[in-house]
Formats: structure tokens, sequence, C-alpha cells
């Protein structure tokens, strides 16, 4: 008897494997059509089936970004990264949102955030590095650049910026 509740159960996650398949490709499918709505309404069908799939969350928040409905995106990106934290897109696609909005402190706590997942990314660390510099964060500016040029060591430009730091605290070497 229990032989087969075992095949059962495993042939109904099969079907609802393939049906969650088939819904999330409608959805991405009437996304690409630019038909928001459609799609927002196959990953609400595909979000009750695997509840709390970051994947699919992603795209019902990117749905409410096109259609406008800002608040639930900005929530749906923030439980996003609750269960997932280091999912980048859902940190750069908050950031955006949150940026016009003027939530600066939010921006760079998650900033932070998102540079601990991007270690190796060179326009992170610049963008950090000339906010620091902005606010005269001069030794915070500096790691940063360090970062950025350990990154790409061949960038000129990273170099300069870094000197003209160096330049305003009054040191000359690099």
């Amino acid at each position: 008897m229990r032989y087969w509740y075992l095949i059962l159960s495993a042939s109904a996650s099969i079907i609802a494997a393939h049906n969650l398949n088939d819904i999330f490709d409608k959805g991405l499918h009437a996304f690409s059509q630019h038909d928001y709505q459609t799609a927002s309404n196959y990953f609400q069908q595909a979000d009750a089936i695997v509840p709390n799939k970051p994947e699919i969350m992603f795209n019902l928040a990117c749905c409410y970004i096109e259609l406008g409905n800002m608040d639930n995106a900005i929530s749906l990106l923030r439980r996003i990264i609750k269960l997932k934290p280091d999912y980048t897109k859902a940190y750069k696609r908050l950031i955006e949102l949150l940026k016009k909005r003027g939530a600066t402190e939010e921006i760079e706590k998650l900033s932070a955030q998102l540079l601990l997942y991007t270690q190796d990314d060179v326009q992170a660390h610049l963008a950090l590095a000339r906010k620091y510099k902005s606010a005269e964060q001069f030794d915070a500016s500096i790691a940063h650049y360090l970062k950025a040029i350990e990154a790409e060591a061949h960038n000129k430009n990273i170099c300069f910026e870094l000197a003209v730091v160096y330049t305003l605290i009054g040191q000359t070497k690099i």
C-alpha cells in the first residue's frame, strides 16, 4: 500500500513541476510581449504552486514595476532579499526603485550588502568610492578604489580618480 502512495506522490510532483514550468514560461512570454497584467497573473499562479521561490517572485516584482505598482514591487523585492540574501538582481532593482523615492539610508545599507555578494564588481566599488569621496570619507573611498583597481588594474581612469582622492587629503603616493 505504501509503495502505491509513493508512486502517486511522485507522479503528482512531476505533474506539478510540469505545470509550474508551463505557467512560468507563459508568464515570461506575456512579459516579453509587454502584457504585464497577464504575465503577473501567470507568475502569481506559479507562486501559488511553489511559494517563495525567488525567481518567480522577482519576475512578479518586475511586472508590478511595469504596471506602476511600486509598493508591491518594493515589498516583494525586500522579501526576496530576506529569503535569498545573495540574489543580487533583487538588490539592484530595489535600489533603483528606492532612488526614485530618495530613501538614501536604506540604499546605503542595501549597497553595502550587495557589495558582499559582488566582491569583484568594479562598478559597485567605483560607485561606493565616489559616494564616500563626495561625503569626504576618504579612507572608505580609497579602500573601494583599491578594490576596483585590484579587479581592473589596467584601467587608468580608476587610477586617476584614486590619485585625485590622495591629492585631496594631501598624500602624493599611490
